[in-house]
């Protein structure tokens, strides 16, 4: 009777999510939550596990850029805001001045 180690059903583990996360890259975020939300679908429960747990990542990773562009476009919105202001009481100034010069 052959017996396995942990290590090598870990390895194993590994192999086979690498596989499945080829094909998951191959099928598309879109496609695959179709797929796994389908009742009709007869995907192996470790696809189906492998899955949900491939498309949490994508998530992770989607919500990260979103905030990261949101950052950023936050920080030029503030930008362009007090570049606004400072024109605003530019333009104030130059108008006060100039009926000042008119008036004397």
């Amino acid at each position: 009777m052959a017996t396995t180690s942990n290590k090598e059903n870990n390895d194993t583990d590994g192999v086979e999510r690498d596989r499945w996360r080829q094909e998951f890259e191959r099928t598309g975020a879109r496609t695959l939550r179709l797929l796994i939300a389908d009742p009709w679908q007869t995907l192996p429960d470790e696809c189906r596990r492998y899955a949900r747990v491939w498309l949490s990542e994508q998530d992770a990773i989607a919500d990260a850029q979103e905030e990261k562009r949101y950052r950023t476009i936050r920080g030029w919105t503030i930008v362009a805001g007090v570049a606004g202001i400072i024109a605003a009481v530019t333009g104030i100034i130059a108008a006060v001045t100039g009926i000042i010069a008119v008036w004397r």
